[in-house]
Formats: structure tokens, sequence, C-alpha cells
């Protein structure tokens, strides 16, 4: 993911990207526990000067990539999601 973000002239656009139900590459990280992907995402949108939103798109079922993560209660990964809705660093999201 990182490679094709990194090589994409619109990484902006794969980040916005929504699959048949809404979900974006936020929805399914967060569904599988994948918190280096979030935070490698993370600092993708930093780059793109992308805004917010995309860590808090609800899908087509209302959900976000919080309330997945939080229902399937991977701690570190919700931490990280945390972290980036509120522009803290995940590092010291997750040790506080």
């Amino acid at each position: 993911v990182d490679r094709m973000l990194r090589a994409s002239a619109a990484p902006l656009e794969l980040l916005r990207h929504r699959d048949n139900r809404g979900n974006t590459v936020f929805h399914y990280a967060a569904r599988y526990g994948r918190y280096e992907t979030l935070e490698m995402l993370g600092l993708h949108c930093g780059r793109c000067q992308g805004d917010g939103s995309l860590f808090d798109a609800k899908n087509e079922g209302g959900e976000t990539p919080l309330s997945i993560t939080t229902a399937h209660t991977n701690r570190r990964t919700i931490a990280v999601l945390r972290s980036m809705i509120t522009g803290r660093d995940a590092r010291k999201a997750w040790c506080a």
C-alpha cells in the first residue's frame, strides 16, 4: 500500500476510493486490526494534506473505521484511530 500511494500522482484519490458498500481502505484496516497500516495511511494523509474526514468516514451501514474497530475490541487500533481523529501522536496515545 505504501509503495502504491508513493507512486501515485493522486494519493488522496486512492485513499478516498470506496467499494460498493462505501468502505474505504481505513474501514478495512480497522476491521482487520491493521494498526500499522492505519499509521502509514495517516502519514500519507498528512503528506497530501488530506482532511480528517477520511478517518471517520461512514460506510453505507453507518459504520466509521473507529466504530468497526471498537466492535472488534482491538485496543491498539482504537488508539491509532482516535489519535488520527484528534490529531495526537498515535504512539503517545497508545502508551498513555
